[in-house]
């Protein structure tokens, strides 16, 4: 879902959106049904602020492989990088500002897409001579490129990094940790460690209470909170196209009983009921 929304900010030059999106652990990485990121739909939509805003926070989860990665190289079904998509923009002027950004940014030049063309052959069959002219000079070097990256970094810069502990994995006959795609995923914002861990830790402190019954009534707590929380985004995240309609005027709130301040208030008292107190003092009775 996360990416969705990326894709969605990036389409529409929604900036502020974007930046939030990603401080809250949204995945540039992501891909739609034909292989585009959010970078890839920013670049096609000329959107140059946006384009900046996803090169200065790249960094983040394959949805294939799980692995880290930058979203700048990643390809299209098409073999398009975000570099492909805008030299072929035919010499419009935002097309040939987001080609100079891209190349100063570092993007490669020798990637080919599905038939084999680099960025620079795509622009010459395109009859993009602006762009052309652009892949006339040397490549910035890697000082340049890092210089570059810095400075756009500085700027724009807002991605969150946080760590997984991936001691709760289950281990192979060697002791190693057995380390699933779902492990390498970012931790979902308002969360504090991945969804998939939450009930097996409960399990673990459900099976400990013998032993230590206050630390095991403190982690379920915990647990439980962790669970109300994450109910509250999943279902913020099934509901998010009408949030957004709503939010950008397109939608409005009926009076009464169905208002937008009643529906803060309800998701306010829900929150209150799954937080620490109220909880503890049901699982102490």
């Amino acid at each position: 879902m996360s990416g969705e929304e990326l894709r969605r900010a990036a389409m529409m030059n929604q900036t502020d959106a974007l930046k939030h999106h990603l401080a809250g652990g949204a995945n540039p990485c992501s891909q739609d049904d034909s292989g585009l990121t959010p970078l890839h739909i920013a670049v096609w939509n000329g959107h140059l602020d946006c384009v900046e805003i996803l090169v200065a926070n790249d960094w983040g989860t394959d949805t294939n492989t799980g692995e880290h990665c930058s979203s700048i190289e990643i390809q299209s079904d098409s073999g398009f990088t975000a570099l492909h998509l805008a030299v072929s923009q035919t010499e419009t002027e935002s097309g040939i500002e987001i080609t100079k950004f891209l190349i100063l940014s570092g993007s490669r030049w020798d990637i080919e897409d599905t038939l084999g063309r680099r960025p620079d052959e795509l622009a010459e069959d395109c009859d993009n001579h602006k762009a052309l002219k652009l892949f006339d000079v040397e490549p910035p070097t890697e000082e340049e490129k890092a210089d570059y990256l810095a400075m756009i970094k500085e700027k724009h810069h807002c991605q969150t990094h946080r760590e997984i502990d991936f001691s709760r994995c289950d281990k192979d006959k060697d002791g190693n940790y057995i380390i699933t795609r779902e492990d390498k995923l970012p931790i979902p914002y308002g969360l504090n460690m991945p969804e998939h861990h939450i009930f097996p830790h409960a399990k673990e402190s459900f099976a400990a209470r013998r032993e230590d019954g206050a630390s095991a009534i403190r982690d379920l707590v915990m647990l439980l909170g962790q669970s109300g929380k994450n109910e509250v985004r999943r279902d913020r995240l099934a509901n998010n196209v009408e949030y957004m309609f709503r939010e950008s005027g397109t939608m409005s709130w009926k009076k009464g009983e169905d208002s937008l301040e009643n529906h803060e208030k309800e998701q306010e008292r829900i929150m209150k009921t799954q937080s620490i107190t109220g909880r503890r003092g049901s699982v102490i009775k």
